[in-house]
Parts: structure tokens; C-alpha cells; sequence
């Protein structure tokens, strides 16, 4: 049978390696390649699927040693599957789509206050060295408001507030987000957005 492609030899050395009983060596040497997909989390569902037995924080692990460069496309996973610590290592270590890192503050608002501070603030760090493709003034205040909000319970609402306004104050900051951020102060409710906030978009790439 003629293999189209990697993805193809891939899949067929594996199902050969499980079917003589070895599928930790099925699983380490072909299951990446063999179940990749263009979404992250269903590269890791299939997998998880296929080696249940498997501990998630090994086959995400390995995923990630797999796929360098890409360490913040597997935030959503590592939140999914409750492992926020590690989750908020990935978002350091490369960008993450701004949707998704203000979807898991606004999801755990309440109930991880110290991950919520950490991914908005993230957040706001990625936006001020022009990380992302569109960015809205909406997303800068709500990762603003969010850290404002997530520091009530943590006693460190003057270190963010610093952190806010050293980021407002620098000349290395984003233009776009620096002005945004001038334009509110660091005593900002959470969720408090300008009305039109939304229209104001500027379009950056991924560097």
C-alpha cells in the first residue's frame, strides 16, 4: 500500500507497533505524527482516546517537547484538564490567542482568583509587545479590569496597579495598547468597557 504522506506512514507504523502488543513504544514514537490534526486539542483528545491508560500530564507533556515554538497552543488543553499551573507556563513561554487567555480569566473569575491574575496580566504583557493579529481596546480593559478584579482576593492590588502603569508608561509599549491603557485608570471595575470600545481595532502579525 503506497503512503501519501508522513501523517499516512505515521499511522500505519503505529497501528503495526499496537497490534504486536508494544504501545508505549507506538505511543512515544508515532502517536504525534499519527494523530495530528490542526486543532491542538483534538491532536490530544484522538490521543488520549487511543492510550487511555496513559496519565494526561504525560501524553501533554510529551506533545508539547514534540512541537517547540508552539508551547502557548496548548493553553486551552492544559486548562481543559484542570493543570492551570502548567497552563500558565505555556502562555508565558509563547503567545496565546488573546480570545482564549481572556475566556479562561473570565471562566475561573471567581474561583482561581491567582490564575486569573496571572492570565490576564499575561495577557496584557503579550498585547504590549504586539503580539496579536487583532486586538480590540475592549481586550485591553477587560485583561486590565480582570487582574484589577482577581487582585480583591489576593492583597496585591497595588503591585498590579504598578505593574498597569508601568506598562501604560513605557515607550516600548504597543502604541495602541499603551494609549488604551492611558485612557482608563488602574482602579478600573472589571468588565467596565467604554460604549464602542469593540470598534477600536488595530491589526498586528504574529512575530
Amino acid at each position: 500500500m503506497p503512503y501519501h504522506s508522513p501523517s499516512d506512514r505515521a499511522r500505519a507504523c503505529e497501528e503495526i507497533v499496537l497490534a504486536a502488543r508494544r504501545g508505549e513504544e507506538a505511543r512515544r514514537r508515532f502517536a504525534d505524527a499519527a494523530n495530528r490534526t490542526e486543532s491542538h486539542s483534538a491532536t490530544f483528545r484522538a490521543i488520549k482516546k487511543k492510550y487511555p491508560d496513559k496519565a494526561t500530564r504525560t501524553i501533554l507533556d510529551d506533545l508539547i517537547d514534540q512541537t517547540p515554538g508552539e508551547e502557548g497552543e496548548w493553553f486551552a488543553t492544559a486548562k481543559t484538564q484542570a493543570l492551570l499551573d502548567l497552563a500558565l507556563d505555556l502562555s508565558r513561554r509563547s503567545p496565546v490567542d488573546v480570545g482564549t487567555l481572556l475566556r479562561a480569566a473570565r471562566d475561573h473569575l471567581d474561583s482561581e482568583p491567582a490564575f486569573v491574575l496571572e492570565t490576564a496580566t499575561t495577557a496584557l504583557g503579550w498585547m504590549a509587545a504586539g503580539q496579536f493579529y487583532e486586538l480590540r481596546a475592549g481586550d485591553v480593559w477587560q485583561a486590565m479590569g480582570d487582574a484589577l478584579h482577581a487582585t480583591k482576593a489576593l492583597d496585591r492590588v497595588g503591585a498590579t496597579r504598578g505593574l498597569i502603569l508601568a506598562l501604560a508608561q513605557d515607550p516600548n509599549t504597543d502604541p495602541f495598547v499603551r494609549e488604551r491603557l492611558g485612557q482608563r485608570t488602574p482602579s478600573v471595575p472589571a468588565h467596565r468597557v467604554p460604549s464602542g470600545a469593540g470598534q477600536a481595532m488595530i491589526t498586528y502579525r504574529y512575530l
